[in-house]
């Protein structure tokens, strides 16, 4: 019995789409046959462009059906100008996407000024910093104010400054902290029946904080999920939280990270208050003020939170960390949900102390989702018994030492790392590189001090750091083409250098490149990061196929470098996105195999799923 692909019903395609990324959906889909071709376009897509290359871009704009798009989310993070490329492709977007529901901008220097009328969800992260753009988000925001449900921006002056009602809003995001006046401004001014709301307060020297805070809440009666963060500099208390939660008669979730008196660590108190109001999650992060003296040890602080009612009823834990510098004051956070998603492991106290018994503590610290993680090496640690399961992004730190891929491998499931740093290993050959490499077959970004050069990167490896020059490293004009070799596979290259001749070498010689960053210390002319620059000395970007930025250290979120009083030249990044393939070219290559290919995206499906679980 021969089992055809087509015979699968249309629910079980769109569940496998789900664990696909749009590139791999297209790419595997695309004009096999027709009763694939269908269902391919009857799928609701969301469609996700962070992160992805010029060419890949180009391949979705050709062969998506704006109508069956349900989300987008653009990021110029590294492609300039992304918003501008799309919308050459869609230039009547308003009226293309007719099925369009959310859209998303991520550090975008611009926006899609008119918008269909069925989107009722917007984000804008990360794209503050021109009065232009932040004129045309205002505007964006009055077309849409009458069907907005869901909105996450940078900064509360972008509502101030509008000053329009949004009567359908239920959920309001705002990443960056605001002061307690304002937000209860915007609230009353928005006259929105807010379900949801996520928002930090800003520290403030304010008599009249807690009748403030108190006046917010009762502004919002109809809330049920509430996630807040107060600045440590704000000295909160037990008592001041329940008098203005009580004004929250439909809240259901709480997320609160919060600085104040012995009564907020208070287990007991806080069990009363959970029964009587019944909130099905509660999630929190708590630490004393520092002028308050604390002698109690943690034992004794996490005492109540063993009750019966925490870790029976509810399964929720608690863990505590005791700073070791000042009055040590403590700190007590909930467990899986807060614990922290960076850690930098064998130079802090991990696990924590927490009411988790030893069969669930491997279940909320190390199966759980760590998205970067920091590993020093050879010291040992003789308390771990576990290994971290679902580690994103690892960080080697090896000084003065040989390097021990035994002991990592007891630490860290290699097997699901995408992003890995290994500029910071000190002594690590050739052969030892390899088997590192081997073992991470999920890997995507690489972070080195310099290119070994008797090394040519496994295929897997799509994106390349080198964070010394290639001066530095002895590489001249003659040996580029074998470094070149080394990096076949790369298309994404971040590196510094030192003249303008070896960044148009790079651009010419490097021609699977899709996407650089040049790293350059010191003053640099604005006119050699123009496009015009770029398109007249450059052969291969002379045909005008790709978009360029400048950045800053400040725009990355880099310090400043210091040097005596003094501090270091600034540095200047350059991003280019190169528009590299026929964009049109069919979604399988006639000289591969369809059914290799498609296995092959059916196993990038299936890991994302394991990932994900």
């Amino acid at each position: 019995m021969h089992l055809r692909l087509e015979s699968f019903s249309t629910e079980v395609f769109f569940e496998i789409f789900e664990y696909l990324s749009s590139v791999d959906l297209f790419r595997g889909f695309f004009g096999l046959n027709g009763c694939l071709q269908r269902i391919l376009n009857m799928y609701p897509l969301r469609l996700n462009l962070q992160q992805i290359c010029r060419s890949d871009l180009d391949f979705l704009c050709h062969h998506i059906q704006p109508k069956q798009i349900i989300s987008i989310l653009l990021s110029e993070e590294t492609m300039p100008d992304q918003v501008n490329i799309f919308l050459k492709y869609f230039p009547n977007f308003e009226h293309q996407f007719i099925c369009l529901q959310s859209v998303n901008f991520i550090k975008t220097e611009n926006c899609i000024s008119k918008l269909p009328q069925c989107v009722s969800s917007l984000s804008f992260e990360k794209c503050l910093g021109q009065l232009w753009l932040e004129n045309k988000i205002g505007d964006i925001l009055i077309h849409q104010a009458k069907v907005l449900t869901h909105l996450n921006i940078q900064d509360e002056r972008l509502i101030e400054s509008i000053n329009i009602e949004l009567p359908l809003l239920k959920q309001l995001i705002i990443d960056s902290p605001c002061l307690i006046d304002r937000l209860h401004q915007i609230i009353q001014c928005l006259k929105a029946s807010i379900i949801s709301l996520k928002v930090s307060i800003r520290n403030q020297k304010d008599y009249y904080f807690p009748s403030k805070f108190e006046k917010l809440c009762q502004s919002l009666m109809y809330l049920k999920h509430l996630n807040i963060t107060f600045a440590s500099g704000i000295e909160i208390s037990f008592h001041l939280l329940e008098q203005s939660l009580n004004h929250l008669p439909r809240l259901t979730h709480l997320t609160i990270e919060a600085t104040g008196t012995l009564d907020l660590l208070d287990g007991v108190r806080w069990e009363e208050f959970l029964r009587r109001r019944g909130l099905i999650k509660f999630y929190f992060k708590f630490s004393l003020s520092l002028n308050l003296v604390w002698n109690q040890d943690q034992y004794s602080l996490l005492e109540p939170f063993r009750s019966s009612f925490w870790l029976k009823e509810k399964h929720w834990y608690v863990a505590c960390y005791k700073n070791e510098w000042g009055n040590k004051c403590p700190l007590i956070f909930s467990v899986p949900y807060i614990v922290p998603h960076s850690i930098a492991y064998l130079n802090e106290i991990y696990p924590p102390l927490s009411t988790a018994s030893s069969n669930v503590e491997k279940q909320l610290f190390y199966d759980t989702n760590i998205n970067h993680l920091e590993c020093y090496f050879p010291r040992l640690d003789s308390r771990q018994t576990y290994i971290f399961t679902k580690v994103k992004s690892l960080r080697l730190i090896n000084r003065c030492s040989p390097f021990n891929l035994n002991m990592l491998t007891s630490t860290v499931d290699l097997g699901r790392v995408r992003i890995l740093d290994i500029s910071s290993v000190d002594h690590i050959s050739t052969s030892e590189l390899r088997d590192l490499l081997e073992h991470t077959p999920r890997l995507y970004h690489l972070t080195m001090r310099q290119q070994n050069q008797s090394l040519i990167l496994p295929s897997h490896i799509r994106s390349l750091h080198l964070k010394r020059s290639l001066s530095q490293d002895s590489i001249n004009f003659t040996n580029i083409d074998e470094l070149r070799c080394e990096l076949l596979h790369v298309v994404q290259l971040e590196i510094k250098v030192q003249t303008q001749e070896l960044m148009i070498e790079i651009i010419e010689r490097f021609d699977q490149l899709e996407s650089i960053i040049f790293q350059w210390s010191g003053y640099l002319s604005e006119k050699y990061t123009s496009s015009e620059w770029f398109q007249q000395n450059t052969r291969r970007l002379h045909e005008n196929n790709f978009t360029c930025r400048r950045g800053s250290e400040r725009e990355r979120g880099e310090p400043r470098q210091q040097i005596g009083c003094g501090y270091v030249p600034p540095k200047v990044f350059i991003y280019l996105s190169i528009s590299k393939h026929d964009p049109k070219r069919p979604a399988l290559d006639k000289d591969r195999s369809s059914l290799h290919s498609l296995l092959t995206i059916f196993q990038r499906g299936w890991n994302n799923l394991f990932h994900r679980n």
